[in-house]
C-alpha cells in the first residue's frame, strides 16, 4: 500500500500512479518528503513578498546575513582579468531571506505531516482486517441460521406461508370472518393444476371464479340462517356488490385480454370458463333474489347489478343472459305481492277462515264415508250402508250449496286488491266447493243405478243439485251432464221391463 503526496489517496502496492489524482507513485519516503519541500520551495517563489512579511530578524538571522556567501551565490560571470577587482561582499534582501525561512519551514512542516499519515495508514491496515474478519464471521453465522432452517422446514417443524395466487380473493377484506370453503369443482380444479403452457393465462380467471363460488356459496348459508337480522342481510348485500363487480370486471378482461389478444390459448378451457362464468352468474341472481325478498330497504346498490349482469354478460354473445331481466321482474312481482299481502293480511284471515270451513265439513264427510261400512244393493234393493250414505252426501251437497252463496256474495263485496294471495284464496274455495258438490252428485247417481225401485226421496233432490251447479259453475255444466247420461243409461240397462 502507498499513499498519494498529494490527495492523501492510500492506493495498491501494483498502481503505478494514484486512482483518484494520476500523480505517478512515490517509491520511498524520502523521495516524497523531497518532493513536497521542491513544491513548498517553488510556490514560496511564486508567492511575492509583501511588504507587511518583514519583521525584526533574530540573533542566528543575524549571524546567517553576516556569514559569507556560499561558493555558488558568488559565481560571477568570467571577465577579463585585467578588468578584476576588488568586490566588497552584498549582502542579501531581508524580504529574500525571509522568503527562504518560510519556505524551510514550510518543507519541515510537509515531511512532519507526510511521516504522520504514513503511521496513521500503518495503524489503520490492521483494523481493516479486523472489518473483514467480523464480515466473515457474520456471514458464516447467516449460512448456519439458513442451513438450520431449511433443516426444520423439511422436517415440518415450520411452515413458509403459502404463495398468493395471482387474482385470488382476499376474503377478510371483503367482510368474511374466515376463509369460506371450497366446493368440489373438477372444472375449475383441473385448469388450476394444469402446467399446459396454453393454459397458464386462463389461470388468474379460474382462480376468481373458484373464489367467488366459495364466496357465493357461504352467502347463500348465510342468508338462510335462521334468525338473521336485517343488519346481516345488508352486510351480506355489501359483500355480494363487491363480488358482483369483480366478477363481471374479469369477465370484460377475460374476454377483451385473454381471449382476443392471446391466440395461443387453449379453447376448450376457454369454453369451459364461459360455463363457469354463467353459473357464477346464476348463483349471483339467486342471492340477489333471495335479499331482495328479505331486507325491508329495496334500494341498496347491489340490486342494481340485475341489470349489469345480462349486459355484460351478454354484451360478447358468448353467453346466453336473456332470461335474468325475467327472472328478476318475477321476484320483484314477488315482493310486490309479499307487501299487498302484509297490506291486506285481516282479508286474506277472513278468506283463510271460510276456506277452513269448508275444509273442517270436507274432513267430517270423508271421516263418515270411512265408517259406514260396506256399500252395495241386493237384487236391486240398497243395503243399510248404501242407504245411509245417500242421505249422507245429499244433505252435504245442500250445505256445500248455501255456504258457497253466502260466500260469494261475500267476494262480490271485496274491493280490488290485486293481491295474487286473496285471488288464490277464493279460488281455493270455489275449486273444493265444486269438486265435492261433484262428488255428492255422481256417488248418488251412482246408488241410484243399483237402486230398482229409487224409491229415496234424495233421487227428486238431484235435478235442483244439477240447476245449483249450472247457475255457480258453468264450466262444469258438461261434467254434471255426463255423470247424469252414463248413470241414467245403467239404470235402464239394468232394470227397464223387469
Amino acid at each position: 500500500m502507498w499513499q498519494c503526496a498529494s490527495c492523501e489517496y492510500i492506493n495498491d502496492d501494483w498502481d503505478e500512479s494514484c486512482l483518484r489524482c494520476g500523480v505517478d507513485k512515490v517509491t520511498s519516503e524520502a523521495e516524497r518528503v523531497l518532493a513536497e519541500q521542491q513544491a513548498a520551495a517553488q510556490a514560496a517563489e511564486d508567492a511575492p513578498v509583501e511588504a507587511t512579511q518583514v519583521h525584526e530578524l533574530s540573533e542566528l538571522e543575524k549571524r546567517i546575513l553576516d556569514s559569507p556567501p556560499r561558493a555558488e551565490e558568488s559565481a560571477e560571470p568570467k571577465s577579463n582579468p585585467a578588468d578584476a577587482q576588488p568586490r566588497a561582499r552584498v549582502p542579501r534582501s531581508s524580504g529574500r531571506l525571509q522568503a527562504e525561512l518560510h519556505t524551510s519551514a514550510d518543507a519541515m512542516l510537509a515531511a512532519e505531516l507526510a511521516r504522520s499519515r504514513v503511521q496513521e495508514g500503518a495503524q489503520t491496515r490492521p483494523g481493516r482486517s479486523n472489518e473483514l474478519a467480523a464480515i466473515l464471521i457474520i456471514a458464516v453465522c447467516l449460512l448456519g441460521i439458513l442451513a438450520v432452517s431449511y433443516i426444520a422446514w423439511s422436517r415440518g417443524l415450520i411452515s413458509l406461508p403459502a404463495p398468493r395466487t395471482a387474482n385470488q380473493l382476499d376474503f377478510t377484506s371483503l367482510g368474511f370472518e374466515a376463509t369460506p370453503a371450497y366446493p368440489q369443482n373438477e372444472a375449475l380444479q383441473g385448469l388450476l393444476a394444469s402446467n399446459v403452457r396454453a393454459v397458464r393465462p386462463l389461470k388468474p380467471h379460474a382462480q376468481l371464479l373458484f373464489d367467488c363460488e366459495a364466496a357465493f356459496s357461504r352467502i347463500q348459508t348465510n342468508l338462510a340462517a335462521p334468525g338473521i337480522d336485517q343488519a346481516g342481510i345488508v352486510h351480506q348485500l355489501d359483500v355480494t356488490a363487491d363480488l358482483a363487480s369483480l366478477l363481471l370486471e374479469d369477465y370484460t378482461r377475460f374476454e377483451e385480454q385473454t381471449v382476443i389478444h392471446n391466440r395461443r390459448i387453449d379453447q376448450e378451457s376457454v369454453t369451459v370458463l364461459r360455463e363457469q362464468y354463467a353459473a357464477r352468474a346464476r348463483q349471483l341472481m339467486v342471492i340477489l333474489q333471495a335479499a331482495y325478498l328479505m331486507v325491508e330497504d329495496t334500494g341498496h346498490p347491489a340490486f342494481l347489478y340485475t341489470d349489469n349482469i345480462p349486459g355484460v354478460l351478454g354484451k360478447y354473445g358468448r353467453i346466453d343472459a336473456s332470461t335474468y331481466p325475467a327472472q328478476w321482474q318475477a321476484t320483484r312481482e314477488q315482493r310486490h305481492q309479499m307487501e299487498l299481502d302484509e297490506q291486506y293480511s285481516d282479508l286474506i284471515n277472513e278468506l283463510n277462515a271460510w276456506y277452513s270451513t269448508l275444509a273442517t265439513l270436507h274432513g267430517q264427510v270423508e271421516a263418515m264415508i270411512r265408517d259406514s261400512g260396506d256399500v252395495g244393493s241386493n237384487r236391486g234393493r240398497l243395503n243399510p250402508a248404501a242407504v245411509k250414505l245417500v242421505v249422507l252426501l245429499d244433505d252435504y251437497a245442500y250445505k256445500i250449496e248455501a255456504l258457497n252463496t253466502d260466500f260469494e256474495s261475500y267476494v262480490e263485496a271485496l274491493p280490488d286488491t290485486r293481491s295474487n294471495t286473496v285471488h288464490d284464496l277464493v279460488e281455493q274455495f270455489r275449486a273444493l266447493a265444486q269438486e265435492d258438490h261433484l262428488y255428492c252428485f255422481g256417488s248418488i247417481y251412482q246408488r241410484y243405478a243399483e237402486d230398482r225401485y229409487a224409491e229415496l226421496d234424495q233421487y227428486d233432490n238431484l235435478n235442483g243439485h244439477y240447476e245449483y251447479a249450472v247457475l255457480w259453475w258453468p264450466k262444469a255444466k258438461y261434467d254434471y251432464e255426463g255423470v247424469f247420461t252414463k248413470y241414467e243409461e245403467r239404470w235402464k240397462e239394468l232394470w227397464k221391463g223387469q
